[in-house]
């Protein structure tokens, strides 16, 4: 049974989700908190499985108690809250590069429509997290969530393969960068693009699983953050060199031959929409071997065989290692099917990204395009 701390200043939706969690027959509520404090000391007093945290309270917000979590008795921390306020959404970023493992919304009334699904994320999400692996953050440093590990063997032998073209082509202008990532998947993602330059010659499309209504504030939180440029796709944007497209909430991104992006709702694919497997499976159709096809943390099998197609059509591909992710689900599918070439931590997959491009015949590095 997963033990859960719930912290929340709001009775009434303290007890909505309460209620939640107990109605399952896989967790429990083990202690409740109202504030950043109490929960700091619930956290060290009954050592939780997993933390549902509010943000917007009292005395410490849900940020700063995450922090204090961290640095003191690292705990998965799942925040739990309304996202309509753009400050909470401000602090919902901040709160996942404290070291937060993932974002939801609160599940509305029983008598909404979506109400079951709410509730099946909300403890799938409970579920999965608990598990996570995690090390303290001491104070002022930017640590991993999980130990830093030695080069793998495949990490050692890559970069001079790539140096040397190690039998892959190499990326040249007009190649694109698809990268597909869910639960940990934000600051995953963070840690790849800090390795690339502004100058990066690729354009780069991401689609990340988030809480609906988030993907805006993570471009701009991204955006302050790394060296290229970030924002969200808009329908037939041209894709230029040094700029990221985050796929919109419920919208599939997908890449056309005439180096722009096409948005489209639909049928989710593997309960998502966005689905990464609608990205891959256009990068393998358009680019063929001009591409990179990488899939970060996350639970669950989106993207995984769909990686493989790109893979099959030439282009170079990456899982994250388990070392470093959050969630191996859709980065360790990829490993079983031999969808991944490389198999790397996300600084290493930008490494890797830096030395295709720059191989002879590459893209080269040249202005990114930005405005």
């Amino acid at each position: 049974m997963i033990r859960v701390l719930l912290v929340d200043d709001s009775d009434v939706s303290r007890l909505h989700v309460q209620r939640i969690i107990d109605a399952s027959a896989t967790a429990r509520v083990v202690a409740l908190a109202r504030d950043g404090a109490e929960a700091i000391a619930a956290a060290r007093h009954f050592k939780p499985d997993v933390i549902a945290m509010d943000l917007q309270m009292p005395g410490l917000n849900g940020f700063e108690a995450t922090r204090a979590i961290m640095e003191t008795t690292p705990t998965p921390i799942v925040v739990v809250c309304g996202l309509s306020d753009a400050t909470v959404k401000s602090v919902t970023m901040s709160a996942l590069e404290a070291g937060a493992v993932a974002v939801l919304d609160r599940p509305p009334a029983p008598n909404h429509p979506n109400f079951a699904r709410h509730c099946r994320e909300l403890l799938d999400t409970l579920r999965i997290c608990s598990e996570v692996r995690l090390v303290r953050r001491w104070k002022g440093s930017e640590a991993s969530t999980v130990p830093s590990q030695p080069p793998t063997q495949d990490q050692a032998n890559l970069l001079p393969r790539l140096a040397n073209s190690g039998g892959l082509n190499p990326l040249r202008a007009g190649a694109i960068v698809a990268i597909g990532a869910s639960t940990g998947g934000p600051v995953a993602l963070l840690e790849l693009l800090r390795e690339l330059p502004a100058s990066f010659p690729l354009p780069i499309c991401v689609v990340q699983h988030i809480a609906a209504g988030f993907v805006d504030s993570m471009a701009t939180w991204l955006n302050n953050a790394v060296p290229l440029q970030v924002a969200v796709a808009s329908e037939g944007e041209k894709l230029l060199a040094g700029r990221v497209l985050l796929a919109p909430h419920g919208t599939h991104l997908t890449v056309a031959c005439r180096g722009e992006v096409r948005l489209q709702g639909g049928p989710t694919e593997y309960g998502m929409c966005p689905a990464v497997a609608q990205l891959f499976r256009s990068a393998a159709e358009v680019q063929r071997d001009q591409a990179a096809g990488i899939l970060l943390t996350g639970m669950g099998l989106d993207g995984a065989a769909e990686l493989g197609l790109m893979r099959q059509a030439g282009a170079v591909t990456f899982a994250q290692d388990s070392n470093s992710s959050l969630v191996f689900g859709m980065p360790g599918e990829a490993v079983r099917l031999k969808s991944a070439e490389h198999v790397l931590s996300p600084q290493a997959i930008g490494g890797a990204l830096i030395r295709l491009t720059e191989s002879p015949g590459g893209a080269g590095r040249r202005p990114p395009g930005r405005g």
